[in-house]
C-alpha cells in the first residue's frame, strides 16, 4: 500500500494541530500497513486501506470499494468505510500522545 500524498498531509496537519512534533513522530511501513509510532511512549496507531473492484449483480456494473483497517496501540483491528473516520480515530490516538 502506497502512503497515498493526501493522506500523509491529513495526517500531519492534525499532528501539527496538536502540537506533535514531526520529528517525535516514526512512519513505518509493514506488511502493507502504515504505522505511525510514537517511541517515547511506545504508543502505535496503523491503518491499511484496501480496494476492489466488485461486480454488482443487479445493475451487472463494476464498482470501485474501498476500506480501511484501523487499529491503534494493542486493540484489535476495526473496520472503516473512509478516510473521515480514519482521521477520527488518529485524531483519538493523537489525543492520548499529546496528554503523556
Amino acid at each position: 500500500m502506497k502512503f497515498v500524498a493526501r493522506h500523509r498531509s491529513d495526517v500531519l496537519n492534525l499532528l501539527e494541530k496538536r502540537g506533535i512534533a514531526q520529528s517525535e513522530i516514526e512512519f513505518i511501513k509493514r506488511r502493507g500497513r502504515i504505522c505511525i509510532c510514537h517511541p517515547g511512549s511506545g504508543m502505535r496507531f496503523c491503518y491499511l486501506r484496501k480496494e476492489e473492484t466488485r461486480l454488482d449483480p443487479f445493475t451487472r456494473q463494476w464498482t470501485h470499494v474501498q476500506w480501511f483497517k484501523v487499529k491503534l496501540n494493542d486493540s484489535r483491528e476495526q473496520q472503516v468505510d473512509n478516510w473521515e473516520l480514519v482521521m477520527e480515530k488518529f485524531d483519538q490516538w493523537t489525543l492520548l500522545v499529546s496528554n503523556r
